[in-house]
């Protein structure tokens, strides 16, 4: 085990809360530590990182973004941004999970988020598939790709991006409302499928992106629950409106709609508005419901 992880300052997954937060004296050890360290050779180390080794260098740009905040600006100015396109090469048509992460790490500081989004603009016409979070580091790369009829990665290997696919989607929307149903539209089975088994699938919250969806492609919406497996559906939203939280407000969000389409879907609603008086009303919010999971979008994930 790593000493950051020791001293649990480096928590990609958020764990090191309550009483397990690191405590004044493993912070001082971890600032003592990242005094040891010169930028320039880190910069030039990272720099030569290979991508299969990006979310160990992530790792790394974290722990220092925390403890050395100055630091950390001073390593990401002076990487070798040609080396390091160099290793991603043709990754750029489809970033894998490893570029993606490394992108959101070397954005920490808000110094160095426009450095790392010209990084991006400047190679977009090499990007076919765009991840989701690299609208959020490249805003206007992101909506001019969706723009030229490219795609919005919003799955992959059957995994749906709910919350970065709706901050993107959100961020597309604010500039170019009329380019989020383009974007959503050749992924309406899998949001379909991943509503059918939402109680069971805790990747990230629903909310937002149904909100979204309502708000900025509603004809993209009425197509996803006219897809729904009704049977399947309705013992998910059951056991989703139990659970309360996020998942409740989901489901709530989906019975609310479905009562306004006709057919088997709308007798379910039906069914479960009689079952779930209150529970399977929405509550009232903006289309961009941000989560604790979403406020830390930029952190490593595994």
């Amino acid at each position: 085990m790593s000493l950051p992880k020791v001293l649990r300052v480096f928590d990609p997954l958020g764990v090191y809360v309550g009483k397990l937060k690191p405590d004044a004296r493993r912070w001082s050890i971890a600032r003592r530590m990242s005094k040891k360290l010169d930028p320039t050779l880190v910069a030039r180390q990272l720099s030569a990182t290979q991508i299969r080794k990006f979310q160990s260098a992530a790792g790394l740009l974290d722990f220092i973004f925390r403890c050395a905040p100055k630091k950390y600006e001073a390593v990401v100015r002076q990487l070798d941004w040609a080396k390091l396109d160099a290793e991603i090469g043709n990754d750029w048509a489809d970033p894998s999970h490893e570029t993606e992460v490394l992108l959101g790490l070397l954005s920490l500081h808000e110094a160095t988020r426009a450095i790392v989004a010209d990084f991006i603009a400047a190679r977009a016409d090499r990007i076919q598939e765009l991840p989701p979070r690299l609208v959020l580091l490249a805003p206007e790369a992101g909506i001019a790709h969706v723009a030229a009829g490219k795609r919005l990665r919003l799955a992959r290997f059957g995994h749906l991006e709910w919350d970065m696919g709706a901050l993107a989607l959100y961020i597309i929307g604010e500039s170019r409302p009329d380019l989020v149903e383009a974007a959503a539209r050749p992924f309406i089975g899998n949001i379909a499928k991943s509503l059918e088994s939402y109680n069971r699938n805790f990747a990230g919250e629903a909310e937002p992106l149904i909100r979204v969806l309502i708000d900025k492609a509603p004809s993209v919406w009425a197509e996803v629950l006219s897809t729904l497996d009704v049977d399947v559906s309705e013992k998910s939203l059951v056991d989703c409106l139990g659970k309360g939280g996020s998942h409740q407000r989901a489901a709530a969000l989906v019975i609310e709609s479905a009562l306004q389409m006709e057919g088997p879907i709308r007798e379910m609603a039906h069914r479960l508005r009689k079952r779930f008086p209150k529970g399977s009303i929405p509550p009232t919010a903006s289309p961009l419901y941000v989560s604790r999971r979403r406020r830390r979008s930029r952190r490593t994930k595994k």
